[in-house]
């Protein structure tokens, strides 16, 4: 449970730190912001590496450092924005 909740706070700040908008700027925005999608990606991921691999302190640090970074700069390659 605490790797958890010490991934979720390194994603977040590691966001935060990379500029990313804390709140999406309007209600309907599929912008990716500091905490969706990047926490519960980091929530995710980590749950999926607790069943593969044995959950410690380098496996949280690296997966709550490597979100970030993916939701920063190929989460919009990968998956485009529609515009309306």
């Amino acid at each position: 449970m605490e790797m958890y909740v010490l991934g979720a706070l390194i994603s977040f700040i590691l966001g935060w730190i990379l500029r990313m908008p804390l709140f999406p700027r309007d209600k309907f925005s599929f912008e990716p912001t500091a905490l969706f999608p990047t926490v519960p990606l980091t929530l995710g991921f980590l749950a999926v590496a607790e069943l593969l691999l044995k959950l410690n302190l380098f496996v949280t640090f690296s997966i709550s450092l490597a979100v970030p970074l993916f939701v920063k700069y190929l989460l919009n390659n990968l998956c485009p924005v529609v515009e309306a």
